[in-house]
């Protein structure tokens, strides 16, 4: 893959152009978008759905860590860069880190010639399977179990606000080797007398204490990690982002530009090795419970833990999210649907009215069923 990549940037303030492709309708010429229901591509206009075309690369190739990790390119996405509307010739600003858009002028779904980027291409993309009205569905779902959310939220939500999009993501793949010392502690248990007082009389009682033995240990923990994700950077939060996952990476097939068509996507802004720093955070903490499991003790406590990475392999690939936002009190509150599953995550105002009505009804039920009980007691 190394060998596909240029090794220059382009660092100039001058605006880039680059290529771009739309998709046509072969029976109306009409704009072709991907279409999440049927996996094909549907004309805008007449409806008319064509399959996806077909590319000779059928399987995901996982490439040499260290063959990638100096290819960079992201100067060139920060740069101002536009490209030329296939459709009607218009000139189209692209926006940071974007390699697919809507023409603005035409409407016309515009995805980006990567052939020629200085940055790593994607290998793969997990379309979308989750259209727009069965998001708009699964979050009014979310919406409707928060009860206390302000009436006003409810009506500030349009479906027209949610936004497809493909966000890039690494995957990473490793043998690793940790060797590790520390204390484990095994817990046993004695019988402790104590004096209790009963009745007003001073009494003498027993109980079970734990207690714990701790002794040295260290070893060699071996375990191999396959599709470590890591966020490849948005303008979104990444706390936020895992909220949606997890993502099914089987439905992963080669990349290729129909199945972005009509969606946005934007390139990495994270670069692959320090996607990989974030990723042996994650590896360590399960390094740290495999250890647990191998040394068979109640408690852990690690001195030392070294781990060496072998086989190292990484890709990119795109992954789908709906994402919209609505304000409320001069507050912007986000939202974000899994493209592929449909799973919520959101953030919401919470209206002190609600929240005081519900403590009210609570107290006078309350009240209620304190008077019923006290009622049937007396009679």
């Amino acid at each position: 893959m190394a060998d596909n990549l240029p090794n220059s940037e382009t660092t100039s303030s001058q605006v880039l152009e680059q290529t771009s492709q739309d998709f046509k309708c072969p029976s109306c010429g009409g704009h072709q978008q991907f279409d999440p229901a049927s996996q094909q591509l549907r004309c805008e206009q007449c409806q008319t759905t064509v399959a996806v075309p077909t590319i000779a690369k059928t399987e995901l190739v996982e490439y040499d860590f260290e063959s990638i990790a100096n290819q960079d390119g992201r100067a060139f996405y920060r740069q101002i860069r536009t490209t030329r509307c296939d459709s009607c010739g218009a000139q189209v600003e692209l926006e940071a880190f974007a390699i697919a858009v809507r023409c603005a002028f035409c409407g016309s779904a515009q995805v980006t010639d990567l052939a020629t980027s200085p940055a790593i291409p994607p290998e793969a993309v997990v379309p979308f399977a989750t259209n727009r009205e069965q998001a708009s569905k699964s979050f009014k779902k979310w919406l409707g179990r928060h009860i206390f959310a302000p009436a006003a939220v409810h009506r500030e939500y349009l479906p027209d606000r949610l936004h497809g999009v493909y966000l890039p993501y690494w995957t990473y793949d490793t043998a690793t080797e940790t060797t590790y010392a520390g204390m484990a502690g095994e817990h046993y248990y004695v019988t402790e007398s104590y004096t209790a007082i009963e009745n007003g009389r001073s009494v003498r009682r027993s109980r079970q204490v734990q207690r714990t033995r701790w002794f040295p240990i260290s070893g060699t923990y071996r375990e191999y990690f396959d599709d470590v994700l890591i966020q490849g950077g948005s303008t979104l939060e990444p706390k936020n982002l895992s909220k949606i996952e997890p993502f099914d990476l089987r439905a992963a097939k080669p990349y290729q530009e129909a199945f972005l068509a009509g969606f946005g996507a934007n390139s990495y802004s994270v670069s692959v090795r320090e996607g990989f720093d974030l990723a042996k955070q994650s590896i360590g903490r399960a390094i740290e419970s495999g250890i647990r499991a191998q040394v068979h003790a109640d408690e852990l406590r690690l001195t030392s833990q070294e781990t060496r990475y072998f086989e190292l392999k990484t890709k990119q690939l795109l992954l789908p999210i709906w994402t919209s936002s609505f304000r409320f009190r001069s507050k912007t509150y986000q939202f974000l649907v899994n493209g592929q599953t449909g799973r919520v995550f959101g953030q919401t105002p919470i209206s002190v009215v609600r929240v005081g009505l519900a403590i009210l009804l609570g107290s006078i039920l309350a009240l209620g069923i304190y008077q019923l009980i006290a009622f049937l007691t007396n009679s």
